[in-house]
Order: structure tokens, then sequence, then C-alpha cells
């Protein structure tokens, strides 16, 4: 899960989620695409990709299209 992990490091797209959360919270949001959710939605992908018994270079592209869905 290297590329997966590099990218919830990253500190630009941290940053985004972060100035996302910001707005959505000033403006009364609806939606909360923060951080939390995207891991959240990643999270939720490896379990289903697991149990389903796909191989580890699906799941981390599912993760990582996840994590950047929002």
């Amino acid at each position: 899960m290297k590329i997966f992990d590099e990218i919830c490091k990253d500190e630009e797209i941290l940053n985004r989620y972060l100035e996302v959360e910001r707005y959505e919270n000033k403006n009364k949001g609806w939606a909360y695409h923060n951080f939390a959710h995207v891991n959240n939605v990643a999270q939720m992908v490896e379990k289903l990709l697991r149990n389903l018994n796909y191989d580890e270079q699906l799941i981390e592209n599912a993760k990582i299209a996840a994590i950047l869905h929002d």
C-alpha cells in the first residue's frame, strides 16, 4: 500500500481537504467531503475487496481512487 500511504501523507492533498472542510463548516455544508470521509471510503473499499478476494494491486488502486474521489 505504498502509494496509498504516500497520498494520505501528502501535505498538499491534506491541505486541500482541510480547505474543503473549512468551507463546508463555514457554509453549513451537508456532505462533509473532508479527509475523514475519503479515508472512510477507502477503508470500506479495502474491506469489501478483501472479502471478495481481490489481489493487492487492485485493492491499492481502488483505495487510491477512493481517497481522491472528491
